[in-house]
């Protein structure tokens, strides 16, 4: 733990040692309760052993200019952000500690119910405007959610009809031309059906500039949000709710920089990411009796990713295209029964997706002497690729009060999944090295790497959960768990050979202690959680002798990791309010060998062992309001065996200062106060594009209207 962060969690315990001996006489009000929703059974914060970070729409506001997903994550302890594509909970990335991400994902991400495609997810392409809550679940869940949640996963909650009418629009504007136009309004059409509508539209020029193409638009994006929601009123006092909604992402450019002080880009070819996410969800609850509810979640969501960037940088004129379309298709059939002594939800999970990923990549370079005299020899290569897959599931999660104090916590999930891929790669060499025996040398290695291949492979598993959960008082509650996570196996493709080969699922025994306590009348609150994973049959990637695309998923791996999440949050007047948060997570593969590389004693990539947060919320009876929230992340390493990649620690600060009534707000923000210059990202081997940066300061105004 270096300096920096030693310095920060001396702040953070003593600011909190400070609020914990102020005055318990003072003007201090009561925090309000916390529900988690996101493990099917409804919880208090006291009831939850798993570690969760909960977010409303008013925690929202308080944390800078916050516009989309990205944007939470930093505040997060034990979550970080890594790139524009990928995060982290505990150290785990989505896409695996050893990127293989054949097949599932570790972390899902729920949106209304609806699972998102992976493509949906990157940096700026989901924005949280009109979002009630955000449950960040740290662990696996995977009683309940199952093959997408070996790290964790996170459920968005968008805000639903009412039926009194009202709205809200916003606007801002801040430096690089970032700015935003957004609207909700919501309302009753008949005494049982309410509507929402919510609309969003984000702009930036970003901080990347190219000095040949573009300029300081270079690295400009947006994305356009509509969501649209209806809420019917049973006679019962069930309802049913639907909800669609639609994003376009324009991403412009490339994020990697060669020089990363003034943060230029030297691609010589135009950069385009178009990504367009569609959602479709219709929930229906149907209460059978006083403790018994029937629900019905049917979820779509898809995908279409399209995309032309420079393949070899300022080398040559190469372009890589690439054409992606997904979809994920759910329905989820829950009973949920809920007395003084047992709470309980059952259910039948079924789903299936698709994945049609197609890659092209004309007058790509091989150099074939290392700048010699023998001229580069360009290639273009085609790479077709698909996945299928089907899961059907049958679960429960039951919660038995022994006694007043005493709650046994079980669950378990019979989960069947299988999986179908194929690929297809065509290579051919496009221009000449001059030696005709050299080049069809080269058209021989080009034909034996190519062709087609495709495999299938199918599983059935048993996940278990057993624990309890203690309430020594009405404010104090220890709770165990252990657990089974697992992320199912899949067909591995590699490009390279063409082949297409079945790996396993891979499993995780977790063990997690927590405690929940609400101090000084309700006007604080301490949460700490305590876990510990063995992670055995690791999907790991393998690599072969045949370049960068020549790698394979196999199950060799072996792992554990460990670590804890402490938070408090304090109401110390009706004016100020304080959260503050620090993880720690220690990663290390206890054996890992791909090819000649053994990794084992290593971490894992992008896992960074501390992290943390304090925010504060400060409001006067006339008005004027500040609001303050500082995140640190500490150093990782990016790639496993490569040396000088290193992720450094970093701190952000960002601040608003401004003015609200019962009718509207404005307020001037600074995002990244102290113009804190740090990398999300670094690739090996790219000297024209080597890190990805993250956002400079960024100052701005914004103004609210509430109706």
């Amino acid at each position: 733990m270096n300096q920096r962060s030693i310095l920060y969690s001396a702040i953070v315990m003593a600011t909190i040692s400070s609020v914990a001996n102020a005055d318990q006489e003072s003007d201090a009000v009561n925090l309000d309760s916390v529900v988690v929703t996101g493990q099917k059974i409804e919880r208090t914060q006291m009831e939850t052993v798993s570690s969760v970070r909960v977010l409303d729409s008013e925690d929202l506001e308080v944390m800078g200019q916050v516009d989309d997903f990205y944007d939470v994550l930093d505040l997060t302890p034990n979550v970080s952000r890594n790139g524009s594509f990928d995060f982290a909970i505990r150290g785990i990335s989505a896409e695996g500690p050893t990127s293989a991400n054949n097949g599932a994902s570790t972390i899902g991400i729920y949106v209304d119910n609806a699972v998102q495609p992976d493509r949906s997810l990157q940096a700026g392409a989901l924005s949280v405007w009109d979002v009630e809550t955000i449950e960040i679940l740290r662990g696996p869940q995977s009683t309940t959610s199952g093959r997408n949640s070996l790290a964790g996963a996170v459920v968005i909650n968008t805000k639903n009809p009412e039926f009194d009418s009202s709205g809200t629009a916003k606007v801002a504007y801040g430096e690089y031309n970032t700015y935003q136009l957004a609207a909700a309004q919501t309302g009753g059409i008949t005494d049982k059906l309410a509507y929402r509508i919510a609309v969003d539209h984000q702009n930036t020029d970003n901080f990347v500039e190219n000095e040949t193409i573009d300029g300081d638009d270079w690295d400009r994006e947006s994305n356009t949000l509509l969501r649209g929601k209806l809420l019917y009123k049973l006679d019962n006092d069930g309802e049913i709710l639907f909800t669609v909604s639609d994003s376009a992402f324009r991403d412009r450019g490339d994020d990697g920089v060669a020089d990363e002080d003034d943060r230029i880009n030297t691609f010589n070819s135009i950069s385009t990411w178009d990504t367009d996410t569609r959602n479709y969800s219709l929930e229906a609850d149907f209460p059978l009796s006083d403790s018994i509810t029937l629900v019905s979640n049917t979820a779509y969501a898809s995908t279409t990713f399209d995309r032309d960037s420079d393949a070899d940088g300022p080398a040559g004129l190469s372009v890589l295209a690439q054409d992606t379309e997904e979809y994920n298709l759910s329905q989820e059939f829950l009973i949920r029964f809920n007395t003084d002594s047992i709470k309980a939800v059952t259910g039948l999970y079924l789903a299936k997706g698709d994945l049609d990923d197609e890659y092209s990549t004309e007058g790509a370079l091989l150099d074939l002497d290392d700048d010699g005299p023998i001229p580069a020899v360009e290639l273009n290569v085609e790479n077709e690729s698909g996945e299928k897959y089907e899961t059907a599931a049958l679960f429960a999660d039951v919660d038995i009060k022994l006694t007043d104090a005493l709650t046994l916590i079980t669950g378990i999930r019979a989960d069947y999944e299988n999986r179908e891929n194929e690929i297809q790669v065509v290579a051919s060499r496009a221009s000449s090295s001059g030696i005709p025996q050299l080049d069809a040398a080269i058209d021989q290695r080009l034909s034996a790497t190519g062709g087609r291949s495709e495999g299938e492979e199918s599983s059935f598993n048993i996940l278990p959960k057993i624990g309890v959960n203690m309430l020594w008082t009405q404010d104090l509650s220890t709770g165990f768990v252990i657990q089974r996570g697992y992320r199912p196996g899949g067909v591995s493709t590699n490009i390279a050979r063409s082949s297409a080969t079945e790996f396993d699922a891979e499993f995780t025994t977790h063990y997690e202690a927590s405690l929940r306590s609400e101090l000084f009348d309700n006007s604080a609150t301490l949460n700490a959680n305590v876990f510990y994973t063995d992670w055995k049959d690791q999907q790991v990637s393998v690599e072969g002798d045949l370049g960068r695309f020549d790698t394979t998923i196999v199950n060799a791996g072996k792992s554990h990791l460990y670590g804890a999440e402490v938070e408090a949050g304090f109401t110390l007047t009706n004016e100020l309010s304080l959260n503050a948060g620090v993880g720690y997570t220690k990663t290390k593969f206890d054996d890992f060998v791909s090819g000649d590389e053994d990794h084992s004693g290593d971490e894992f990539p992008y896992a960074r062992e501390w992290t943390g947060g304090m925010s504060t919320v400060y409001r006067t009876g006339n008005g004027l309001f500040a609001t303050a929230n500082v995140s640190y992340s500490g150093e990782s390493a990016t790639r496993l065996g490569v040396e000088d990649l290193e992720l450094d620690a970093f701190t952000l600060v960002n601040v608003k200062v401004g003015y609200e009534t019962y009718d509207w707000t404005a307020y001037v923000y600074a995002n990244n106060l102290l113009d804190e210059e740090y990398r999300t990202e670094r690739y090996e081997g790219r000297d024209f594009g080597s890190s990805v940066m993250g956002d400079p300061r960024v100052v701005g105004v914004a103004a609210q209207l509430h109706w």
